[in-house]
């Protein structure tokens, strides 16, 4: 417990130690005549918008494939039970079953695949008719 306390201690001198730097170095820039200001507050501008741009680069990049997981996640769990279920009730109807999900698990990591390699329906003339294209 003591060790804990020391280190969010720790932790808070550090933070201000750092507030205090960046305090300093807003200090000494306002002490800057005003052209090598100018320059300098260009530099940081132009860091921050350089940033936001590559997060906005980063964004238009990403995929979003959560759906996809998500229900092929439920769609293993659903094949789990049912194969269980057929091991208990040896049916043929109940292997159908099984075999039902496990194709659709199939699709559905088709479909994150394509999504994920942002693939047209042109690039892909045998491909059933996804969604996602």
């Amino acid at each position: 417990m003591t060790k804990n306390f020391n280190d969010r201690v720790t932790l808070r001198e550090e933070k201000g130690r750092a507030q205090e730097e960046m305090l300093n170095d807003v200090v000494f820039r306002r002490r800057i005549p005003l052209g090598r200001q100018w320059a300098i507050d260009n530099i940081v501008e132009s860091e921050i918008v350089e940033g936001i741009a590559m997060d906005v680069m980063e964004k238009l990049n990403h995929v979003y494939v959560g759906d996809l997981d998500e229900q092929i996640r439920k769609f293993k769990q659903l094949a789990v039970l049912q194969d269980q279920y057929y091991k208990a009730i040896p049916v043929f109807d109940n292997l159908e079953i099984y075999r039902a999900t496990v194709r659709r698990i199939t699709e559905l990591e088709m479909e994150r695949s394509i999504r994920l390699l942002r693939l047209t329906p042109d690039m892909l003339p045998y491909v059933g008719n996804f969604k996602s294209h």
